[in-house]
């Protein structure tokens, strides 16, 4: 393998360097890629540790994508891949950036004969008409971070007016968003209103992440907080006949009804996919596991390839749950259990517990609101969407 010190990240491209066989190897087996194209971003969230306002943080160069177009869409096993545009805030990059990067990613996967679908997660708030409706061209489907109306998103993000200048511009054009909202101490009391702010603009459906301590000022949800949250999307769903769906609700009421379902994509194995049929790649090329920022389980680059068996052996110790899960088995609560995120269990033990009773205290829930759990289930199932839920 070549040296590093060869490679000007500046520029993310030596001519002379090919690429080596294990990066073909490694892609074979992955279907969604997280390109991290900045770690810059342009509000300062609370809980965020994105390098805020730091207008000279690196950005992904062009050739650095390329190449990694030739390593991953050949290379995939999969018919059906994905590129997400990640950050920071990945709408920092230029406009020609995009034109460039979607053009060589659509004529690779022409040639290659796969489906390629692209994503992006943007805080929202450097969304102009017209920027809107070149990404709505170049067919980037847009997930938007917004933690209810401008008033509440503000109380630990900014910025919440161009956030609805965003929506409301989406809802002229009918273009369809993903949602995303942190669970946080500043909204965990207004989740009726952020659902009713979200119907407002055409929105049907986001997904509610907890707040987890690992951002700047290393706030913390208690449980209690969470189901606060939690059982106020569960009614507004029974009270409204689903007029909007939060992801995680939907999810744990099918899974009540009908069980897990076995597949690739399911936490049925209590195992995300991390670092298998999905990865996490930051502005130099370097992979990891997943988006987050998790540079200590580093497995290769696109410059110096992958040794494929120190990768079997990091991703076992990444994904490697302890003596705590084996109560997991006998829990009434496993079958709508997500297992917590791998990343967040790493960074911080006590996620993974508070989560974990949260889990067992809302199936409770569940069970002593069957009537509500039922009027939800009902309604999800007119939706062919939703088999992607279980």
């Amino acid at each position: 393998m070549i040296s590093q010190g060869k490679i000007d990240w500046s520029t993310g491209i030596d001519e002379e360097t090919p690429m080596p066989s294990s990066v073909g190897e490694f892609f074979n087996r992955v279907s969604f890629v997280a390109a991290r194209v900045t770690d810059a971003c342009n509000i300062q969230c609370s809980y965020c540790n994105a390098e805020a306002g730091c207008s000279t943080s690196p950005k992904m160069p062009i050739a650095t994508f390329r190449r990694f177009c030739d390593g991953y869409i050949p290379s995939s096993q999969f018919k059906q891949i994905t590129i997400e545009f990640h950050g920071g805030e990945p709408t920092l990059m230029s406009d020609a950036w995009f034109q460039d990067a979607v053009n060589y990613a659509k004529e690779k996967a022409f040639l290659w004969d796969k489906e390629l679908t692209l994503a992006m997660q943007t805080n929202g708030t450097l969304m102009s008409e017209e920027r809107l409706l070149m990404f709505r061209d170049l067919g980037i489907n847009l997930g938007l971070s917004c933690d209810g109306p401008p008033e509440v998103n503000d109380r630990r993000r900014h910025k919440g007016h161009l956030v609805e200048q965003t929506l409301a511009l989406a809802q002229k054009h009918k273009i369809p968003l993903g949602l995303t909202l942190v669970l946080n101490p500043g909204n965990y009391k207004c989740i009726r209103e952020a659902m009713d702010f979200f119907a407002k603009y055409g929105i049907r459906g986001y997904h509610m992440n907890f707040l987890e301590p690992q951002g700047r000022n290393q706030e913390r949800l208690t449980v209690d907080n969470m189901m606060e949250g939690a059982c106020a999307a569960f009614h507004y769903m029974a009270d409204t006949n689903c007029s909007v769906i939060e992801a995680r609700t939907q999810q744990m009421v099918n899974r009540f009804k009908l069980g897990r379902s076995e597949g690739l994509h399911t936490c049925t194995h209590m195992e995300c996919g991390a670092g298998k049929w999905f990865i996490g790649m930051d502005w130099t090329g370097t992979i990891s596991p997943c988006d987050t920022h998790v540079h200590e389980f580093a497995l290769g680059d696109l410059w110096n390839g992958f040794d494929l068996e120190r990768v079997k052996v990091q991703l076992t110790d990444f994904h490697r749950k302890g003596a705590w899960y084996i109560k997991c088995f006998t829990c009434e609560a496993r079958k709508v259990c997500t297992f917590n995120c791998t990343m967040s269990t790493h960074k911080n033990p006590d996620v993974r517990d508070a989560e974990c009773e949260f889990t067992i205290r809302m199936h409770k829930y569940m069970l002593d609101h069957w009537d509500a759990v039922e009027k939800i289930f009902n309604k999800l199932q007119e939706s062919p969407r939703n088999r992607f839920f279980r």
